[in-house]
Formats: C-alpha cells, structure tokens, sequence
C-alpha cells in the first residue's frame, strides 16, 4: 500500500476510548515514563531533517533500521503513534494489546493496538524500547483517496517530555536540545509557565470575544493545522453566552472521517504579554472539555520554544512581523495526491466554492493557469485568503470553472 495519509491531523488525533479502552489507554501513556534520552558521544543537540505543511512540524528519523520516516512533532497527543504505511511495515511490528481510537469530531472507533520497537532514532538522539501506538489508518475515515501525500506517524508527549524542541517554520528547523542553550537566551522570548494534566500541555490565555471575555486554560497543539479551536458546548451551556457570527461552515477529517464545523473570527487572544487580534477559530463539537487549543497555524507565526525541563513555553517574533490570520475566502479544503494534484476534500455552502458544484473527491490540476504540482498546500492556502477571481480545471474534462472571493465583513476584516 502506498504512503498515502491525508497531511490533514485536523486537530492531534488523540485516543477516544470506551469502556475498557480506557485503561489501555492510560497503560500506554505510562509505558514510556522510564523512557531515557541517549545521546551520541558529547553531543547536545540534534538537528533533524524537518519540514512544514499546513504550518505543522515534521522530522524525519529511524526505527530499527528503516530510515526516513515522517513524524509530526504533536504537542496535542499524550501518546506517540505509527500508521500502516508501507515504510512502518517494514519494522515488522508486533502487535500488543488492544487499543480503540477516534478523532475529535465523530463517535466512531477503529481497532489498534500497542506495539514496542527496539531503537528510535531523531538525527543525533536515540530511544531504546519505545512504546507506539498502531493504528491502521487505511481502515479509517482519514483519508479520501489512497494515494494522498502522508506521513509515518505522530512523536506525542511521550516523547518529547524532558527535552527542549525549538520549532522555526522560517528557517526550516526543528533542533532538539538537552537544556535551554544560553544562545536561545540572547533573543526576545516571551515566556509562559505551562502545566501537564493527562499527558498534555497547557497554559493561561485571555480570550476576548464579541459580548465577554473569557480566561481560561488552552492546550498547546502543534499537530493542529488550525489556529485556534474551541469546544461548541460552551455557548450551547451559557445561553447567555452569544455563539460568535457571522461564522461559516467548514470540515475537516480525523480518524473518525469527515466532521463539520464553524469557523468564526474572535477578536483578541491574550498569552502573556502577546495579543493576537483577530483569530480565526474553529468551533467544534467534542465531548472533551479540554478541547481548547491553539494551533500550529498560529504558532508557526513566532519561533516557539517546548522548554519541558523548565515547564515554560517560550514564544519568539520573527523580525518586522506581527500575528495575522489566513482565512479560506474560497470554501475549498484541498489536500495533496502523490501526483502533485489536488483532491477536494469539502466545500463549504457559506463560501464561493459552492457554485463550483466540486464533489469531495473531485481533482484539480489548474489553479489560475499554474500546475497544481507546482503549487504547494501552504501556498494554495495563502492564494485562498486572497480576493479576486479563481480559476480551476478539473483532470480528464474540459471543465475550468471561475469563482469570484471577496472578504466577510466581520469574518475576514
């Protein structure tokens, strides 16, 4: 089977148990508390191969001698994972107790189990005996076709505790450390303590909406592609509490498949001494109470650095540049084919890309007269938030239909 996981983590996918489920689940977030970071000889940073798509953090490592496999770096999953992919089978996993997963959004389980591998490696660290999690992502909702682009699977928590993780989307890097190095101590950094609770992160944030303001936790989740998602039952519960308009509806995939949601602007969100203004939030419904996060589409606009040893989270600005979000103005979730196309993943009835008549599914090869191949996902998401005329040719038809976006009032400006 190809490598064909959806790049589409639409928030961390993170463990939905049932019944008995639970304890497996706890079970494995412990497996690795005695987990031990070795390093190669004096070394004290490791500099992994890294990359960003849809703003989120990806190294590149090794288990038991297959080499170059993709992990999203997620703060937003207590545990670590592997999916069915045809580098991950390879290893020749054994299969351990059973585990049942979902993604946020649905109620749907998919059967997985625990695993243990002999060595990980991340560019000059390693681990010995770590505990995955296996999920047979071919045999979920997650995806829509199974040549997508993808990745190998998911460093949670688990892992990535005791270490210092500096993520810098402008410069490519995701460098690991022992301690904070006194060099990342001569930039700006704004701090903020963070705590762990059930094998997550989070943090005081302020949150100014229309009618009140809110001062609450928020879970740090670098494997959200989002910027900001908050759980729809808080204005379900407080009458009194307005739901945030206008808002549109938009969708995403999880393990659990397809699941739609609303996209709102709120207007501040405080950490510290930092403001960002103007957040596009994504309004989903979830039974967990603590689904209030902030994503990798907002934090990749600050250099951040994880300082576990320390429990504080430090964010830095990047030089003549200030928070902005990026809203989808056409309506058009595309994902990636390992042909360099496109695949519509949804369209939103609210935007412009409903009188398209695109299926989920649906191909493109031509966007504005440039070859989707050409055309990378953080760059058709920075093309969506722009106003103007779009044009898209579908493959194996002569159909190149146009749609004009203009910015929402109260949505987008």
């Amino acid at each position: 089977m190809n490598n064909f996981f959806s790049i589409i983590l639409v928030a961390s996918i993170s463990l939905s148990i049932a019944s008995c489920g639970v304890i497996n689940k706890v079970r494995l977030m412990n497996e690795n508390n005695d987990l031990q970071t070795i390093w190669n000889e004096d070394d004290t940073q490791a500099n992994p191969k890294a990359d960003f798509v849809y703003a989120k953090p990806y190294i590149y490592g090794s288990i038991d001698g297959v080499n170059e496999l993709k992990f999203l770096i997620d703060t937003g999953s207590s545990i670590s994972m592997l999916f069915d992919t045809q580098k991950v089978k390879r290893i020749n996993l054994k299969p351990g107790y059973e585990l049942i997963v979902g993604g946020y959004g649905g109620h749907e389980y998919s059967a997985a189990y625990q695993t243990e591998v002999n060595k990980l490696s991340i560019d000059s660290l390693s681990f010995k005996s770590v505990d995955f999690g296996y999920i047979p992502v071919s045999e979920t909702g997650f995806f829509i076709r199974p040549d997508q682009v993808g990745f190998d699977g998911v460093i949670g928590n688990d892992i990535l505790r005791d270490l210092v993780w500096h993520i810098d989307r402008d410069s490519n890097k995701v460098t690991v450390h022992k301690t904070l190095p006194a060099s990342l101590l001569k930039k700006s950094i704004v701090w903020t303590p963070f705590d762990t609770f059930f094998g997550k992160i989070s943090f005081k944030a302020k949150i100014t909406f229309e009618d009140h303001i809110l001062e609450r936790d928020i879970i740090l989740d670098t494997g959200s592609r989002y910027h900001m998602s908050i759980n729809d039952a808080y204005f379900h519960d407080n009458d009194e509490k307005a739901f945030p308009s206008p808002s549109v509806q938009s969708a995403g995939y999880s393990l659990s498949g397809l699941a739609t949601h609303h996209k709102a602007n709120t207007p501040s969100v405080e950490v510290e001494s930092l403001k960002f203004m103007n957040v596009v939030t994504n309004i989903i419904q979830e039974d967990e109470d603590d689904f209030w996060t902030l994503g990798s589409a907002l934090l990749s606009q600050y250099e951040i650095i994880v300082d576990y040893p320390n429990m504080q989270l430090g964010f830095i600005a990047r030089e003549g540049q200030s928070f902005k979000s990026q809203y989808n103005l056409v309506g058009l979730e595309l994902r990636k084919l390992q042909n360099g196309n496109f695949i519509v993943g949804y369209s939103s009835p609210d935007l412009p890309s409903s009188s398209l008549g695109f299926e989920v599914g649906s191909e493109i090869n031509l966007i504005n007269g440039v070859n989707a191949q050409d055309i990378s996902v953080d760059q058709w998401l920075e093309l969506a938030s722009k106003e103007g005329v779009f044009q898209f040719c579908l493959v194996n038809t002569d159909t190149c239909p146009e749609v004009e976006v203009f910015s929402i009032e109260g949505f987008s400006r």
